[in-house]
């Protein structure tokens, strides 16, 4: 077993996650600025987790993927036994891609996740604001949200409520609001300071 080495996303995203699975009952304290709460105290759990879980990981948590695909890599390959990602389906799009072998399953850390957001916009410069205005429609379309949850292209969960509803394959966990922007900083900075 691995992660992501921090700073990549998906590795600070999973510190962040083990963080909400340390304190569940206190998930409005990541919320606020680190600079506002005691972010020392806070951690300290993640740090002592973490220096008990590195010496069973992937080489003796020495070195780390350096990005969430070079984990898939290492999964597929059988140099690893998992992968963090963001979007529930992820692995059976992988394995109906041919990228990682069938049996792989998924498992999750809390009863509420993180997600990830895509966001569309049109740049104040944009020399067609209607026609982009235009795609971010169909984009948002539950046409287009349905084809973009389907494990044969990109299997990513629709944003829209209705079409989440009817489709129940993706079994999507609560989400949870992400940290504060601060967090990422000082966990990052923090974890370099412990495992580099």
């Amino acid at each position: 077993m691995s992660y992501p080495k921090p700073p990549d996303f998906h590795g600070t995203t999973f510190l962040k996650s083990l963080l909400l699975s340390l304190h569940p009952q206190q998930r409005e304290v990541f919320q606020q600025p680190v600079s506002k709460v005691d972010a020392n105290e806070w951690t300290k759990p993640l740090w002592h987790y973490l220096d008990k879980l590195h010496p069973l990981l992937w080489q003796q948590g020495e070195n780390f993927p350096s990005s969430a695909g070079e984990q898939i890599s290492y999964l597929a390959n059988g140099q690893l036994l998992m992968a963090v990602s963001f979007n529930p389906n992820d692995y059976q799009t992988l394995v109906n891609h041919g990228r990682l072998p069938a049996g792989v399953e998924r498992h999750t850390l809390s009863d509420k996740a993180i997600t990830n957001n895509h966001y569309l916009a049109i740049p104040v410069s944009s020399n067609n604001a209607e026609a982009a205005k235009a795609v971010i429609e169909f984009l948002l379309s539950e046409k287009a949200q349905q084809r973009k949850a389907d494990t044969n292209r990109w299997g990513d969960p629709s944003v829209l409520k209705r079409t989440q509803k009817a489709d129940k394959s993706s079994a999507l966990l609560e989400p949870t609001d992400d940290f504060h922007a601060s967090w990422q900083n000082y966990l990052e900075r923090e974890w370099s300071a412990r495992y580099q």
